[in-house]
């Protein structure tokens, strides 16, 4: 549970990192009332595929957004809605503007909705111009990002960019199905999610992640400890929760995980919902842990009942 706890901790901070200077109420272009639309239909495969970039689904918007790993302080997202609608924010960090040309750009609350002049100034930038954030120029790495990202989005509509692909899992040994989600195959189980989340493996548990504004998680960890109706005692439970810090959502309840006997409940702590199921093995006991921050989210227990032990 400790383990858990921090990983819960580090979630909030990539939630509030994503967050920083984005005021996400409305969509590209209806800040002036007027609706933009894609030239021509966009490959959004570039952005999914593309190393080097997150790939993060907004639920409340009903769109991706696709940034440079690294970026901060000033650099651009693209939002990706569908293939024929697409649109660039630029993310100024600690100022509200940016110069490039001899001309000032306004960024209002350090994120705005960048129109044809900005995006030209924008590729000015990349290129090399001279700019200024807020009081300051712009980094090198700034501008390396910016460069990077343009042309990504340029290739999503068909202008010539090698990109390099990025692999499921880091680190770890994951696949891909043919349903196009990741499987990764352990020594003594398997379990499957979405190709767009993060893996990794720490001291045997392993645990998945997405990158998303709506963040959510799940882990697997074994333990030697039996598996029995007293690992998940509802009185246990309600002394346990409590100590944490935390309140019961739903009370125990048996089911099934891959065809073994499990136990579940969930309860919430500092607006984490966190799904918390016993599965029976033949020596010991699977813990698998789901979190989010919607209490209705469904993809952590998804992904947990997709666990088969061998």
């Amino acid at each position: 549970m400790k383990r858990y706890a921090a990983f819960a901790f580090a979630l909030c901070l990539l939630l509030c990192s994503c967050t920083d200077g984005a005021k996400i109420t409305t969509a590209p272009g209806t800040e002036t009332g007027i609706e933009t639309e894609a030239a021509v239909t966009a490959d959004t495969s570039v952005f999914s595929d593309a190393a080097g970039f997150e790939y993060v689904y907004d639920e409340k918007l009903d769109a991706a957004w696709v940034t440079a790993e690294g970026a901060e302080g000033f650099f651009v997202r693209i939002l990706v809605y569908s293939p024929e609608k697409l649109s660039v924010r630029v993310i100024c960090e600690g100022c509200d503007s940016f110069g490039c040309g001899g001309k000032t750009y306004a960024v209002n609350g350090g994120d705005v909705f960048a129109g044809d002049d900005m995006i030209a100034a924008l590729r000015t930038v990349a290129a090399g111009g001279a700019c200024t954030v807020g009081d300051r120029e712009i980094t090198e790495h700034e501008r390396e990002l910016l460069d990077r990202t343009l042309k990504l989005y340029d290739a999503a509509y068909g202008a010539p960019y090698v990109i390099d692909k990025k692999t499921a899992g880091v680190g770890v040994p994951v696949s891909v199905d043919e349903d196009g989600s990741a499987v990764y195959d352990g020594e003594t189980y398997t379990i499957k999610f979405p190709s767009v989340f993060k893996a990794e493996l720490d001291g045997g548990v392993l645990t998945v992640y997405s990158g998303s504004y709506n963040l959510r998680a799940a882990s697997v960890k074994y333990t030697e400890t039996q598996f029995s109706p007293g690992i998940a005692d509802q009185s246990s439970v309600e002394k346990t929760v409590a100590a944490l810090g935390g309140t019961v959502v739903s009370g125990v309840s048996e089911t099934k995980i891959g065809g073994r006997s499990a136990y579940e409940y969930c309860y919430e702590k500092d607006g984490i919902y966190i799904t918390q199921i016993y599965v029976q093995s033949d020596h010991g006991t699977y813990i698998l842990t789901g979190a989010s921050y919607d209490k209705d989210d469904a993809i952590p227990k998804n992904i947990l009942s997709t666990l088969r032990l061998k």
